[in-house]
């Protein structure tokens, strides 16, 4: 899996020249991510319907403009596809604002098709054969973004990449790769808990002051 850095291998591409994401612009990604919320630790079950001491939600960060806009930055040097697709409810959003920031449309898919309208489970125009990179929140087990896979493909498509925020570690990396796609992702749990840590460590020291 790459971590938040450019793919290597020959030279730089143009596009990995013309969009960089630091170690730096990294960590202050995840301080905000803490500092708003997003980590969370407690009793929780995931939409995987496993269980955790730690709960990560990229949405409560998506509704900030600037952890957007630094989540697309971040995600920017990775996108090198015809397209951009997220999931609804947190891919959406990720997916329009990287769209905004390497000027390629994006896609929109549901995780079940309308009954009503024109019953469409795909938003945004896909022709046969079009490479798509795929945007999301969190990646866990990778069942959540497989199933818009499946429906990317069975549309035409072809799903090169994964690009998630934070993965955690728990199958999704082996499960995308045993069907040929790439998971990249900016963040890991560990990041964010040692943030986390020295984020509650630096108040405390205020606290006694």
């Amino acid at each position: 899996m790459v971590t938040g850095r450019p793919r290597v291998g020959g030279g730089a591409t143009d596009e990995e020249t013309a969009f960089r994401f630091t170690p730096e612009e990294r960590a202050q990604l995840a301080r905000l991510l803490v500092d708003c919320g997003a980590y969370q630790r407690g009793r929780f079950t995931l939409a995987s319907g496993k269980t955790s001491d730690t709960y990560v939600d990229v949405k409560k960060g998506l509704t900030r403009p600037d952890i957007l806009a630094l989540i697309a930055q971040a995600m920017a040097p990775h996108i090198d596809t015809d397209r951009i697709a997220g999931v609804e409810l947190a891919g959406v959003p990720i997916a329009a604002a990287v769209s905004i920031a390497v000027d390629k449309p994006c896609l929109f898919v549901r995780k079940e098709a309308k009954d009503h309208g024109t019953k469409r489970r795909i938003e945004g125009d896909l022709k046969a054969g079009e490479t798509v990179t795929f945007v999301e929140d969190v990646t866990t087990t990778g069942q959540s973004v497989m199933s818009g896979i499946d429906a990317v493909e069975q549309a035409g498509g072809k799903v090169l990449t994964v690009v998630a925020v934070v993965d955690r570690d728990e199958g999704a990396e082996d499960a995308l790769l045993a069907r040929g796609v790439e998971l990249v992702a900016i963040l890991d749990l560990p990041t964010l808990r040692r943030t986390h840590d020295e984020l509650e460590a630096y108040r405390a020291g205020l606290r006694r002051r």
